[in-house]
């Protein structure tokens, strides 16, 4: 577990010494590693999403409606624990599946690149982790 934090240290000290000598790519949009693909690597990541899309899109769906089925099964006049344990247990399952396949088009898509466009990915990936999922003030959210 020491060895994760020091090198989880490491890259986060790594990506800062990046954006201090290259202030352009601490900026938000600048020289994103998309704009680096040659048209093949664009075909090839464009397949890539494409079969992580038939995957996640079903998942997701699926996912809401089990919420559904949990949200009427804890409303219930008397509620059934062991069957909503059951719908919790099946939206994680879900959600793990969704995670597991984003995680393997991370990585099909980093062997596709080369060293600079690999480096620009992973600054990609290691901020977007950093900032957590943010959800639009405009789709209804409260």
């Amino acid at each position: 577990m020491k060895n994760v934090h020091i090198t989880l240290f490491i890259i986060a000290l790594m990506v800062s010494n990046l954006c201090l000598i290259n202030p352009a790519i601490a900026k938000e949009g600048h020289s994103s590693w998309k704009d680096t693909l040659t048209q093949e690597q664009r075909q090839q990541v464009a397949k890539l999403k494409l079969d992580f899309k038939a995957l996640a899109i079903p998942n997701k769906a699926k996912i809401k409606q089990v919420r559904i089925e949990l949200a009427l099964l804890v409303t219930a006049d008397e509620p059934d624990q062991n069957a909503i344990d059951k719908k919790v247990d099946e939206i994680l399952k879900l959600k793990g599946e969704n995670m597991r396949a984003k995680a393997r088009l991370g990585i099909a898509i980093r062997k596709l690149l080369n060293e600079a466009q690999r480096v620009q990915f992973d600054l990609h990936v290691l901020k977007k982790a950093s900032q957590g999922k943010k959800r639009s003030h405009y789709k209804g959210h409260h």
